[in-house]
């Protein structure tokens, strides 16, 4: 079932969305707490306002979890971090479900434009972490040169040498240790439209610390991209995307005026993208499934690693997160499927090789 949007229900989203990254001084899921971070790679502020309970971990043999100091109290918290010329912030929460053991961590980025508590409210994966134990970090980009929406640099894109957005992802992974009890080789990646790119070009940067990834509303594959080993993928993608066209073409984003580069960028089929992976991992073979009447899988198999990767074919959906009811009102949504269960489902299957 895709939902129609109705003018007065997308206005009515947006509002909800601005209310959200407005709010402050709450412990909720949509504002939480400021907290003084001192991640070890990286330099940090903080706010005044509540300092965090502090948490370390130390690496255990290869193949086995860290050891952790202590057990952090639930909840959520905001960090601030600067790295790789980047300074910005993100959301971290740890539900009460998340006990002794070293947790696995869902990293979830937003789209252009957005921040972390508004991917939060979009994605819903602390409902889902709740039940689940796992811990969830909803970062927040920083605004691109001229620009002041934040964003997530991509490679075919980059027009600033100073900000590495890879490295500051390198720090937040870093940083984590000092305020949550996690499992280093189970750490996922996903986002929505610039925030699911984003996650795709980790698979290319930081495969040595991404166990596996689902993008929503974006995927690509650079052609500078060389993963140093197979990583399991999951897309998911509507036909009725004007934004990011779901086999390439004009996007709304790019007017006449628009530099040739988004022009090219916007190009890509989505399907191909993934499928280029495909080829770097060695998948010999391919397999169609029929999940509804409007969407369908293509798994990718046989791959080095024996990992699996996966596009979800979405007719008629637009540039939205499936299942996302908080989008549904705004843009054509399938309720049909929720990416972020079909996320998290993948993601239990894997963890990051042992070394050596």
């Amino acid at each position: 079932m895709i939902v129609k949007p109705s003018p007065a229900a997308g206005v009515a989203v947006l509002l909800v969305l601005v209310a959200a990254s407005c709010s402050s001084g709450s412990t909720s899921s949509t504002s939480p707490k400021s907290v003084t971070t001192a991640p070890p790679a990286a330099t940090s502020s903080s706010s005044p306002s509540a300092p965090s309970a502090t948490t370390s971990s130390t690496t255990s043999p290869a193949g086995e979890a860290p050891i952790c100091s202590s057990e952090p109290e639930p909840g959520a918290t905001t960090h601030e971090l600067a790295g790789g010329g980047v300074e910005s912030s993100y959301l971290l929460y740890l539900p009460p479900s998340v006990g002794p053991e070293p947790a696995p961590v869902v990293l979830d980025f937003h789209g252009l434009g957005s921040n972390g508590v508004q991917q939060v409210t979009v994605s819903r994966f602390r409902t889902l972490a709740d039940d689940q134990g796992f811990v969830v970090v909803n970062p927040t980009g920083t605004p691109a040169a001229g620009s002041g929406q934040n964003s997530w640099e991509l490679p075919q894109l980059d027009t600033n040498p100073d900000r590495d957005d890879i490295a500051w992802v390198s720090a937040l992974l870093d940083d984590l240790g000092n305020h949550a009890c996690v499992d280093p080789s189970r750490i996922y990646a996903t986002g929505l439209s610039n925030g699911g790119f984003f996650s795709s070009v980790l698979v290319c940067e930081l495969a040595d610390r991404i166990a596996a990834t689902s993008s929503v509303a974006g995927i690509t594959h650079p052609e500078t991209c060389e993963p140093s080993r197979p990583v399991p993928m999951l897309a998911f993608h509507g036909t009725a995307d004007d934004v990011v066209p779901y086999g390439g073409g004009d996007s709304v984003l790019a007017g006449a005026d628009s530099p040739q580069a988004l022009h090219q960028f916007f190009a890509q089929s989505m399907p191909d993208e993934l499928a280029q992976f495909a080829t770097d991992f060695a998948c010999s073979s391919t397999t169609e499934t029929e999940l509804t009447d409007l969407i369908s899988r293509t798994d990718y198999v046989d791959c080095d690693g024996d990992v699996s990767l996966q596009f979800h074919h979405i007719e008629g959906d637009g540039h939205t997160w499936p299942g996302s009811i908080l989008l549904a009102p705004f843009v054509p949504t399938t309720l049909d499927l929720d990416a972020t269960q079909v996320a998290w489902d993948f993601f239990q299957q894997w963890s990051l090789p042992a070394a050596g």
